[in-house]
């Protein structure tokens, strides 16, 4: 995603925010922080379990 469309999509989710004092939004924006952080983690922690079942299954076969 290019930064114009990040931004785009952040104009896009500001109504959502509507009515929340700034602390909340801050605190909302943290947990997304963290949210995805995490999903990251996930993603590269599931990549590297998959290499290494690629390599365990190709030594496998040898």
């Amino acid at each position: 995603m290019t930064e114009l469309e990040e931004r785009k999509k952040a104009l896009e989710l500001l109504p959502q925010f509507q009515g929340l004092t700034i602390n909340e939004i801050i605190s909302v924006l943290h947990w997304l922080q963290a949210y995805v952080q995490d999903y990251q983690r996930f993603e590269i922690s599931n990549e590297l379990v998959s290499h290494q079942e690629e390599i365990e299954s190709s030594h496998d076969s040898v």
